[in-house]
């Protein structure tokens, strides 16, 4: 239904525009957020600053957990700014005419759905996408105490997983990677 190349009705509405922008925003959330991962435990290692905060009372994993949830917040911050940004730069473009839109699951069951409806759904599917290379980019930079190591790391296989997804969407073999099923949308 949203895609790059084909508008979901008969001319291109907001929602259309909201999916075009929101695709290639959350590229650059999704960057920003593995790079401030990759930087969190990697960056205070390398720094010094992660003893001090070892030999407080606090768990190791609530450091974890609370570095990790920092980062989610501020991709979930981004991603919010940007879909009302592109939401009134749509409508004031567009505007939100939009008739029901085909929507097929799993390739089996076809049925209609509002196409807000199915945005909101698009902006969950984005929002795990952004929790799921931000948690690999924490579990990359506390493997490495060079921090330029872990973000370079964690950058590269989100970049070639999203160059290849482009590229190899089609293929077969593609199905068989790793990162092929990360967008769930």
């Amino acid at each position: 239904v949203f895609q790059s190349n084909v508008s979901s009705n008969a001319k291109t509405n907001a929602y259309d525009f909201m999916y075009y922008a929101l695709e290639f925003l959350s590229f650059i959330i999704i960057i920003f957020c593995v790079v401030i991962g990759a930087n969190m435990i990697s960056g205070e290692t390398s720094g010094g600053t992660m003893k001090m905060l070892a030999i407080r009372p606090y768990k190791r994993h609530k450091i974890l957990t609370g570095k990790l949830t920092a980062t989610i917040f501020l991709g979930v911050a981004f991603l919010i700014i940007g879909s009302i940004a592109t939401f009134i730069i749509g409508i004031r473009l567009y505007g939100l005419n939009s008739l029901p839109v085909l929507v097929v699951f799993n390739a089996e069951s076809a049925t209609t759905m509002s196409a807000f409806a199915l945005f909101l759904i698009f902006l969950l599917t984005l929002l795990l996408r952004i929790i799921i290379y931000t948690c690999l980019a924490l579990f990359i930079s506390t493997a490495f105490k060079s921090n330029i190591a872990a973000i370079i790391i964690s950058t590269l296989i989100y970049l070639f997983s999203a160059l290849l997804g482009n590229y190899l969407g089609g293929n077969i073999v593609y199905a068989c990677l790793p990162f092929a099923n990360v967008d769930l949308f």
